[in-house]
């Protein structure tokens, strides 16, 4: 089984199959933080899913009265659960700096290995067998190269800075704009209806006002009234009087 491993440069094969994926997960995730950095120039208008996410997240936040203090954080959250062909974007960003390292751990094991086994079968040369190793650190240096000049790190870190100053300087600005204008409103609708109010009890005692100054009227005109009816009948008792002494004095 050794013999045909061997042989058959199976080593050198997995080494630059590694190394091919750390390649394709180092141009998916530059593809990915090279979109987001150019959306992020301007959040506010910006037609990504994610940034609008964010955004809306955020203000969503700020409404319920959760302010966010670590932000970068928050951005994180939203971030990580991105999906490029269903695996989370932290995934493909792992493998890129993961490959780098298996690739140099194969070498070095394969290289251990042939070597070995030169020795034991007096194989010659022996260089032969750093084959393996060889590749190993080709490929490593190979992606370590596309790393540095496509420098994923560098965009993610610019992209969060966009990001982060955005919601700290211009859209927390903006709901603190609009969360005292809205309370103004509410202020001035309130005293707007305390004025009504106020208006509508002047009304009402000056209402009642006039209800009690009519009320006396009308109390003094029935106590007037039954003064000339009491004065009346007396008059007319003693005219009655009068009249019954003088009808006896004739009679």
């Amino acid at each position: 089984m050794l013999d045909g491993l061997i042989k058959g440069q199976v080593i050198n094969i997995i080494i630059i199959l590694v190394g091919i994926v750390g390649i394709i997960a180092l141009l998916i995730s530059n593809t990915v933080y090279s979109t987001l950095l150019k959306e992020s120039k301007d959040v506010g208008f910006s037609e990504s899913k994610l940034l609008k996410n964010i955004k809306l997240k955020y203000e969503n936040c700020y409404k319920l009265e959760l302010y966010i203090h670590e932000v970068e954080a928050f951005i994180d959250k939203n971030l990580y659960g991105k999906k490029i062909f269903k695996i989370p974007i932290y995934f493909w960003e792992n493998i890129a700096l993961e490959t780098m390292y298996i690739c140099m751990i194969l070498g070095f094991l394969g290289s251990l290995i042939n070597v070995t086994y030169y020795i034991q079968n007096n194989i010659l040369p022996i260089i032969n067998g750093l084959i393996p190793g060889i590749v190993g650190f080709t490929m490593a240096t190979v992606l370590l190269i596309i790393k540095t000049f496509v420098a994923v790190e560098t965009k993610k870190n610019v992209f969060y800075s966009n990001v982060k100053d955005y919601l700290q300087n211009i859209l927390k600005n903006k709901l603190d704009q609009q969360s005292k204008k809205e309370g103004i409103y509410e202020d001035y609708k309130k005293m707007e209806e305390m004025a009504i109010e106020s208006s509508k009890n002047k009304k009402d005692i000056s209402n009642n006002k006039k209800d009690n100054k009519s009320f006396d009227n009308n109390t003094r005109h029935i106590s007037n009234y039954d003064k000339k009816s009491k004065y009346k009948s007396k008059d007319i008792i003693e005219e009655d009087f009068i009249d019954d002494i003088i009808n006896e004095i004739i009679g």
